[in-house]
């Protein structure tokens, strides 16, 4: 497994993670660092909330030793998850983009646990308006009908029970409800067809699914099942729920307003510069005596334990940015190290110096620009008198394709044509100008001189 760019004592503690974890998390720029923060905090102290409510369990369980165990499984199993994120989040912040555009999806919600709260928050359903008397008195008869077949089927054994088809939900404790009943399926209807579309148009690269293609969720359900009978209803509400789970896994929810145009500025490049810098990192400490860029002695006897390939495994192209070791040689296929920034220093000199940078201000920019194409917020549509009111529509980042300005070498090429990209016939330019017919003296002398044939010149 990679190791972190600062080698955890042995054995490792909780602590111990957790102080590497916020060390990492001060790398980045302002952004992403109180996300960071809050998720690294949150996450340790419920599991220290969860272990300590915990322990009188144990104690009052039939077998304690049993329950030790797995209890110590649980806490070395969520130990060892939070040890792999610290090379992880060091190596995005190293100069790793595919991470780092992994590390700004959860940021700002289009993956992980900030994602489903979005996603729960658009597919909850409107309070029910208050029932007349009539459909009170329909809900409060179903209900007792329910409550009677409940009671009929309880004192009835399973053997000899009968069982309809026609019942969607034909047990005791029914197991799948309509997804009609606990989502707004007419609202994500409308939200996902704005998804489908603006997808279609959009960079490939800012979306972390894989575009939606369907939008019938009884595509994949079969009329009729293996013998010839109509598709029991109990299948197709399982079938439809699933699909439309699958759909909402693929949903990149909306923000808020002023999040969304907070975003659209990182993506402008017009915010300011700072927010676009990683903070230099602190330097690993080395023995006193060692001087400036000199290398660690080479340890030739693991040689004699390991084959080359495993030796040299941490210094390969895909682990290079995951633990921090480069290979030198001359043919050597690793990732290159931090390149270096200039800036103007603080004291005002006028020799900019040098800092090593892992990302440079138009590439964050850019990655900025697709979380932005990526995100939404809903805008509420105008209520008109006399028409039911719609659902908000969605509004979503697009990039703008500028044509570039022509430079003043080439401007000259574009002289005469008009805004269709058509030149007029009036307008004659020496590129367009065709070549004059020579004439009869010209034929003569260009006769009797020297003729090109090929290679050979013939007089």
């Amino acid at each position: 497994m990679p190791q972190s760019r600062i080698p955890l004592p042995h054995p490792v503690r909780s602590l111990h993670v957790y102080r590497h974890l916020l060390r990492v998390a001060t790398y980045y720029p302002a952004t992403i660092r109180p996300f960071l923060f809050e998720t690294i905090q949150t996450r340790f102290r419920e599991e220290k909330q969860r272990a300590a409510e915990r322990e009188p369990q144990i104690l009052k369980s039939p077998n304690p030793e049993q329950a030790r165990e797995e209890e110590e499984y649980r806490r070395k199993k969520r130990l060892l998850d939070g040890k792999q994120r610290i090379p992880f989040l060091q190596a995005a912040a190293n100069g790793d983009q595919k991470r780092l555009r992994k590390v700004m999806w959860h940021t700002f919600g289009r993956l992980g646990k900030h994602r489903r709260e979005l996603v729960s928050l658009l597919v909850a359903k409107e309070p029910e308006p208050p029932l007349d008397p009539e459909q009170l008195q329909q809900r409060m008869e179903q209900a007792e009908k329910d409550r009677k077949k409940k009671e009929k089927l309880l004192k009835t054994h399973p053997w000899k029970r009968n069982w309809d088809r026609e019942d969607p939900n034909p047990w005791v404790y029914p197991h799948p409800s309509p997804i009609e009943d606990n989502w707004d399926i007419p609202k994500l209807r409308a939200y996902v067809k704005a998804q489908q579309s603006h997808q279609r148009g959009a960079t490939g690269a800012a979306f972390p699914r894989s575009p939606l293609k369907s939008l019938d969720p009884m595509k994949e359900v079969p009329r009729e099942d293996i013998w010839g009978r109509p598709t029991a209803p109990r299948r197709v509400t399982k079938a439809v729920r699933k699909w439309w789970k699958w759909t909402a896994d693929k949903i990149m929810p909306p923000i808020a307003e002023d999040a969304w145009d907070f975003l659209k500025l990182l993506a402008s490049g017009d915010a300011p510069k700072e927010l676009y810098r990683f903070p230099p990192q602190r330097r690993i400490a080395v023995p006193v005596g060692t001087k400036p860029g000199e290398r660690q002695a080479w340890d030739w006897t693991i040689h004699t334990r390991l084959p080359a390939r495993d030796v040299e495994r941490l210094r390969g192209r895909k682990l290079s940015r995951l633990t921090g070791q480069y290979d030198e040689g001359p043919y050597s296929k690793s990732a290159n190290p931090l390149p270096s920034v200039k800036h103007r220093s603080k004291t005002g000199a006028k020799n900019p110096t040098s800092r090593k940078q892992p990302f440079h201000t138009r590439e964050v920019r850019r990655e900025y620009e697709r979380m932005w194409q990526a995100t939404s917020y809903m805008k509420p549509t105008p209520v008109v008198a006399g028409f039911k009111p719609s659902f908000a529509r969605p509004v979503w980042g697009v990039k703008e394709v500028k044509v570039p300005v022509a430079t003043t070498a080439h401007h000259r090429l574009f002289e005469g044509v008009n805004a269709k990209g058509k030149r007029p016939t009036s307008a004659a330019t020496p590129y367009a100008q065709k070549p004059k017919e020579p004439a009869a003296g010209d034929e003569k002398a260009r006769a009797k001189g020297p003729k090109m044939d090929g290679q050979t010149l013939k007089g």
